[in-house]
């Protein structure tokens, strides 16, 4: 799960499992497979980015960013 701001400023989590996509319009926008949507202050990267911490943390995957793409070590896992 991932700690995300509203833009009038109030923290909530979300399940990264329940994340369907991620826009990047005006404001940041996140749908969900369950049809909610929420309009958050970080940026999409800033989410991919707290997606992937995520990921490592829970599962040990380790990932790089290398001109703009992200990549899976495998080198690293745990």
């Amino acid at each position: 799960m991932i700690s995300l701001t509203t833009l009038k400023g109030e923290s909530f989590v979300l399940n990264v499992d329940k994340i369907l996509c991620v826009e990047q319009q005006a404001d940041t926008i996140v749908r969900c497979v369950t049809g909610n949507a929420y309009r958050v202050k970080e940026s999409a990267e800033d989410i991919i980015y707290k997606v992937l911490q995520f990921n490592r943390d829970i599962v040990g995957y380790r990932f790089s960013r290398d001109e703009g793409e992200w990549t899976l070590n495998e080198s690293e896992q745990s």
